[in-house]
C-alpha cells in the first residue's frame, strides 16, 4: 500500500513537471468556460487497507448541471434557494452563509445515487460478534440546489433512501466477491431491518486566500474550509472539514473525491489557473464530526431493532492522494483513515476512493 502510494505520488509531481513545462508563461486568471456542468462516480472500498468489514463499501453517481441565475429557477428551486442564498437579499441568514446584498450568485441542479455497504469483522458468524457492528445497507437519490460566488459555495440537499434488505446491499457485495471468487459474509440474515429515510443535508464552504495562489513554477495550492450540517433519520451531525491541492495545470473546479461524503462534486469552474492538456495534484484534507445520529449503529428509528454496539460522539478523518487531468476529466485515488465510529469498534476505519469526473 505504502509502495503504492508512493508511486503515484511521484508520477503526480513528474506528471505536473512536465505539464508547466508546456504551459510556458505564468499562470493567470481567464474567463474560462463559466457555466460547466458535471458527472462523477466515485467508489469507497476498504480492500485497500487489507480489511473488509465496518464501513466496507460506498458507490456514490453525481450530476451536476450547467450555472443558471435565480430568474431561471423554477418555484421549488426558489424555495431551495433561500436556504443556500438570494442574490440581492440582505439578511442575517445571507451574511451567515457568507452572501451579502452586493454578492454575485449563480445556481446548479444536482442529482446524485448512492449506495454504502457495513458488516462485522466475522465473516463467517451466522450473527454478529457481541461488540461487532450489526450488516446494514443504504440505498437513496438525492437532488441538490447549489449556490455560488467566487469564493462561496452553499449546498443544500434533500435525499430519500432506504436502510435494510431494500438497499440491496447483501446482493451488491455477494456479486463483487463472486467476482473474485473469495468468501461470502454469513450473518446477512441479521441486517437492520426496512426502514424509509428522509435526510437534509447543508454544505457552507469558502476559499481560503491566505492559502490559495499561484507559484512562479506554475504550480499552485488551493485550499478550502466547511462546514457541514446532516439531518434526517438516517444521519444527523455537524462537521467541519478542510482540503488542500497542490498541483499543476489544475482549475479551480473542486472535486469532492469520496463518495462517503454528500456535498456534490462541482464547486468553483471559472476557468481559473488551468492551462495546458494534462494536469495534476496532490490531495490533502481532514474532517472533525460530531454524531448525533447514524442509523447504521443506532439502528432504525421507527422500529426496534438492538444493533448491540454504541457509536462514537466525535468522529475524526484524515485523507490524502492523488489526482489527474486530462482536459475535461479528472481521476485519481484518494485514502481515508478515520477514528472509531463505535465504542468496541477494533479495526481502524481505513478505506480508498477511486475517482472520476468529466466536466460538459
Amino acid at each position: 500500500m505504502h509502495r503504492l502510494c508512493s508511486a503515484l505520488v511521484s508520477v503526480a509531481v513528474a506528471s505536473g513537471m512536465l505539464q508547466a513545462g508546456e504551459a510556458g508563461a505564468g499562470i493567470q486568471a481567464d474567463d474560462g468556460e463559466r457555466g460547466s456542468g458535471n458527472f462523477g462516480v466515485f467508489w469507497d472500498n476498504d480492500v485497500v487497507a487489507g480489511q473488509d468489514s465496518n464501513y466496507t463499501n460506498g458507490l456514490r453517481f453525481s450530476w451536476v448541471s450547467g450555472t443558471r441565475f435565480y430568474r431561471d429557477l423554477n418555484g421549488f428551486d426558489r424555495v431551495l434557494a433561500h436556504v443556500v442564498g438570494v442574490e440581492g437579499e440582505n439578511s442575517w441568514w445571507q451574511s451567515m452563509v457568507g452572501f451579502d446584498g452586493g454578492s454575485k450568485i449563480v445556481y446548479q441542479r444536482g442529482l446524485a445515487l448512492s449506495q454504502y455497504i457495513y458488516t462485522p469483522e466475522d465473516e463467517y458468524a451466522p450473527v454478529p460478534k457481541p461488540g461487532e457492528r450489526p450488516y446494514a445497507g443504504w440505498l437513496g437519490g438525492g437532488y441538490a440546489l447549489h449556490a455560488k460566488s467566487p469564493s462561496v459555495f452553499n449546498s443544500v440537499e434533500l435525499e430519500l433512501g432506504v436502510i435494510g434488505p431494500s438497499a440491496r446491499a447483501r446482493e451488491v457485495q455477494q456479486w463483487m466477491h463472486n467476482i473474485q471468487g473469495i468468501y461470502q459474509f454469513q450473518g446477512w440474515d441479521t441486517q437492520i431491518p426496512d426502514e424509509v429515510t428522509g435526510n437534509l443535508y447543508f454544505t457552507h464552504r469558502r476559499r481560503l486566500n491566505g492559502l490559495t495562489r499561484a507559484f512562479e513554477n506554475q504550480s499552485v495550492i488551493d485550499s478550502h474550509f466547511d462546514v457541514r450540517v446532516a439531518l434526517g433519520t438516517f444521519k444527523a451531525n455537524a462537521s467541519v472539514g478542510m482540503m488542500t491541492r497542490y498541483g499543476w495545470g489544475i482549475t479551480d473546479a473542486l472535486i469532492e473525491t469520496r463518495a462517503s461524503q454528500n456535498a456534490q462534486q462541482v464547486v468553483w469552474d471559472s476557468g481559473k489557473w488551468q492551462s495546458g492538456t494534462w494536469g495534476s495534484y496532490l490531495i490533502a484534507g481532514g474532517r472533525v464530526t460530531a454524531v448525533a445520529h447514524d442509523a447504521t449503529l443506532d439502528g432504525p428509528v421507527f422500529r426496534s431493532y438492538d444493533t448491540g454496539v454504541q457509536k462514537e460522539t466525535w468522529v475524526v478523518e484524515g485523507f490524502a492522494g492523488v489526482g489527474f487531468r486530462y482536459r475535461k476529466l479528472d481521476f485519481g485515488y484518494v485514502h481515508t483513515l478515520r477514528s472509531d465510529t463505535f465504542r468496541t469498534q477494533t479495526e481502524n476505519g481505513s478505506y480508498g476512493t477511486l475517482f472520476v469526473s468529466v466536466t460538459f
